[in-house]
């Protein structure tokens, strides 16, 4: 039992972990593709060369918004000054958003949704585990281990499918974007970079508490 209450503890170690490095991706990502493309094409141009691809998604403007854009199934909402801006991680993340906005692809803008129910949930049944004196078999603990272990499952399948979707975007962003070999590889770490959001759950919680009491 104390080796699996020990294994639990790294578990939750390695989560937090993997999750603080995901995190630490956020403040410099767009910084790190700033870069203007070649195409000089801006999101407002694409959605107007690309109108009947994207024809059934409605668009709306905010200025209030924290990244590029913000997507439900069916709708995406532009942060106003995104629009014209021609740098790669803008024109990619607009891309990013309008696919997750359609059908095939909206449950991959929720994939975070279980992940962020069952971190607690670990959380409260491994702090019961230890509160709790059993003389053989904790039942608290050993249901900390079958969280963590789904989990950990659950984990790595969502990123699978993020990686799959990122895939099939980088190579659709390669063409709509007229990308260069240069910005093609540079669109590729972008691709890197993002697949780490699955990993993000154990401060996802914290952060949109945040987000939702400050002024």
């Amino acid at each position: 039992m104390y080796l699996i209450l020990l294994i639990s503890i790294l578990l939750i170690f390695i989560q937090l972990t993997i999750a603080l490095y995901a995190w630490s991706l956020k403040p410099s990502i767009v910084r790190k593709y700033k870069n203007i493309i070649s195409s000089q094409l801006d999101p407002s141009l694409v959605l107007e060369k690309y109108s009947k691809k994207f024809k059934n998604i409605t668009i709306r403007v905010n200025n209030a918004l924290d990244d590029v854009a913000f997507s439900e199934k069916g709708y995406v909402m532009f942060r106003q000054k995104s629009l014209y801006k021609k740098d790669l991680y803008t024109n990619f993340m607009s891309l990013y958003y309008l696919y997750l906005s359609q059908n095939r692809y909206y449950r991959l803008s929720k994939i975070n949704y279980l992940p962020n129910l069952l971190f607690p949930l670990q959380i409260i049944t491994l702090i019961a585990g230890l509160v709790t004196t059993f003389e053989l078999i904790n039942p608290f603990i050993i249901l900390t281990f079958v969280i963590q272990i789904f989990l950990l499952l659950l984990s790595l399948v969502n990123f699978y499918t993020l990686n799959s979707f990122l895939n099939k975007l980088h190579k659709d962003a390669t063409k709509i974007l007229e990308l260069d070999d240069l910005e093609e590889e540079r669109a590729k770490s972008l691709k890197s970079d993002l697949s780490y959001r699955v990993f993000e759950y154990p401060y996802e919680i914290i952060w949109r508490v945040i987000q939702f009491i400050k002024p």
